[in-house]
């Protein structure tokens, strides 16, 4: 078996492990919440569809959100990480293959 096929295995198997793991780490914090907070929280999110090309202001507060996520993800919980393996497992997995070229 080409060292490829070792490495696409590995891979695939990671990523479902750590797939399982984010969906259980996330069902066990789901239980914790109270349905009235995950209610008020789905009835806050409104869509909104603005369309129009974003301006130099709008951009740098992008940058600025994206700064401070930058920097909330290292302090990111275990679901998170778990969902981030998952997703970097695919991609290894994907590349090992050859499905990406």
């Amino acid at each position: 078996m080409p060292s490829s096929d070792i490495a696409a295995y590995f891979s695939l198997i990671a990523s479902a492990i750590c797939f399982i793991l984010y969906v259980w780490q996330t069902i066990l914090a789901g239980r914790s919440k109270s349905h009235q907070a995950l209610k008020e929280i789905v009835s806050n999110a409104v869509p909104t569809a603005n369309l129009t090309a974003p301006t130099v202001d709008e951009l740098t507060k992008l940058l600025e959100a994206m700064s401070k996520l930058t920097e909330n993800l290292t302090k990111a919980g275990p679901a998170l990480v778990s969902l981030v393996g998952s997703t970097l497992f695919s991609a290894i997995a994907a590349l090992s293959s050859g499905a990406l070229r």
